[in-house]
């Protein structure tokens, strides 16, 4: 079936464009029936009124060029049950949000590394467990990754230092342990979140030596050494904010904070840093408050 139809408007002799592309529309009728839908937010989905134009269901977004499914939006949804393999059928998905939903602590889907096109996965608070799928590396388009609150375990993959379009990645408040991989590769990343995880070992300048364009740093409340062997190390970015709360960066405190200029927000505690705070910290704050 081609990419448009013509059905009836309300009015005889009146007809409305369809954008909707059937095989997509039939992947989205099969990934709802494996949900379960307590908010109700999916009954346009198939209803009388829509059952043609998925276009026009609840967090559908199709592009209105080519008519194909390239956005589905579903936080907060109140959604629970699984997280069907017909949505492969949406070829050209660029945006899937799916946060804020319940998934009974399933596994993420390792098909969605599938999805070639996607740029933005936000699967937040959706009680997913298990590992991170390493193939999500080979989402090599995707610049949003939010897996954050969720109950996920094992190392962070080494394939996701791959993700060189990457801007934002959370992967914070889960149970992820080992040691913290180099992420030289993630050349375009501007947030790296990675707060309240389990993450041990040492952090060196190899860790940083690509992320020119990193301005938020969230490590804290893991057990991260930071060891940087060079003494007068200049990191190649400039943040915003940086909160490395219970990692440690001790004894003295580290020359390298003062090459940041714009930081406006600063967690140091329980850092291992003994001695007088420098002076150069206070006059930085008060410039950037006045």
């Amino acid at each position: 079936m081609g990419s448009y139809a013509f059905v009836s408007a309300s009015r005889p002799g009146d007809v409305v464009e369809v954008r909707c592309i059937e095989r997509e529309r039939r992947a989205l009728l099969e990934f709802k029936q494996g949900l379960i839908d307590e908010g109700g937010l999916l009954s346009s989905w198939g209803g009388e009124e829509h059952q043609k134009e998925c276009c026009e269901w609840h967090g559908v977004e199709c592009s209105e060029i080519t008519s194909h499914v390239i956005g589905l939006k579903l936080p907060f949804a109140q959604l629970h049950g699984n997280v069907s393999q017909a949505l492969l059928e949406l070829r050209y998905l660029n945006h899937l949000d799916l946060s804020y939903n319940d998934f009974d602590g399933k596994e993420i889907p390792e098909f969605i590394s599938s999805f070639q096109e996607l740029q933005h996965l936000y699967l937040a608070y959706c009680g997913f467990s298990g590992i991170i799928p390493h193939q999500l590396g080979n989402v090599t388009n995707l610049k949003t990754l939010d897996l954050s609150w969720n109950m996920l375990r094992g190392g962070i993959p080494i394939s996701l230092a791959n993700l060189s379009s990457l801007h934002y990645l959370n992967l914070s408040h889960n149970q992820i342990t080992g040691l913290m991989p180099e992420l030289r590769g993630l050349t375009s990343l501007r947030e790296l979140h990675l707060s309240h995880n389990f993450l041990r070992g040492v952090v060196s300048e190899a860790h940083f030596s690509n992320l020119h364009s990193l301005k938020l740093l969230h490590l804290s409340h893991n057990s991260l050494v930071f060891n940087l062997t060079t003494t007068n190390w200049v990191p190649p970015f400039q943040l915003d904010a940086m909160d490395v709360a219970s990692c440690y960066l001790g004894p003295r405190f580290p020359k390298w904070v003062q090459t940041q200029s714009n930081i406006s927000h600063l967690g140091l505690s329980g850092a291992g840093i003994s001695g007088q705070v420098p002076e150069w910290l206070w006059d930085s704050l008060l410039d950037f408050n006045t």
